[in-house]
């Protein structure tokens, strides 16, 4: 759902990411947040869920994420990336965030 913020459009999308098992060196997940056609001055933050803050840099010690945007179509693809030797078990670090979209969009956003 699109709503108004400010002078600005705004949609989020909640997910999930996980820390790195051991034996790895990184996980991904890919997040697809709908974002109208014609959408301009794409900006994308992110909120951890349970605390509403920003998240911290690192999901586990020593384990960073990072994120990658490219536009899909009507729905822009957001790749999040866990990078950092693994420890425990795969899901034993599982976080849930929110990427918070904001854009400008002709003609409002009703």
């Amino acid at each position: 759902m699109v709503v108004r913020v400010g002078d600005r459009c705004e949609t989020s999308k909640r997910f999930e990411v996980y820390g790195v098992p051991a034996g790895g060196k990184s996980s991904q997940n890919d997040v697809y947040v709908h974002v109208p056609k014609g959408a301009q001055n794409v900006a994308i933050d992110f909120v951890d869920a349970k605390s509403g803050a920003k998240p911290p840099p690192e999901v586990s010690k020593g384990q960073f994420w990072q994120w990658e945007q490219s536009p899909a179509g009507a729905k822009t693809k957001v790749r999040v990336n866990v990078i950092g030797p693994g420890t425990g078990e795969f899901g034993d670090l599982k976080r849930e965030g929110i990427a918070v979209v904001t854009f400008d969009l002709p003609g409002g956003c009703d």
